[in-house]
């Protein structure tokens, strides 16, 4: 998935990643892939890391923080959509 855009306002970015979460969410359920939390955590410290600190938006003060942690909730929002598509082919839900 190419990264969230952050040149509009922050309610369209919110929209943005919900919709391309669910979009990824579907792909991993689709293709049976093995996630689990464990990974996604750590997903979710290695792109604040990579957005943070390797493209510099440590710079930004308060928007690049912003962006750094929105990138890495979009792991774990992803997650959860994919966890809940097993939970309910499943029957638990």
């Amino acid at each position: 998935m190419e990264p969230i855009s952050f040149d509009q306002p922050f309610a369209e970015v919110v929209k943005e990643m919900n919709r391309k979460s669910s979009i990824e969410a579907r792909t991993w359920y689709e293709e049976k892939r093995a996630r689990g939390i464990g990974r996604t955590l750590l997903k979710m410290v290695y792109r604040f890391a990579i957005v943070y600190f390797i493209q510099g938006k440590i710079f930004k003060g308060f928007m690049g923080l912003a962006e750094a942690k929105t990138e890495a909730l979009y792991e774990l929002i992803t997650y959860a959509k994919y966890w809940e598509l097993m939970e309910r082919e499943k029957g638990r839900m």
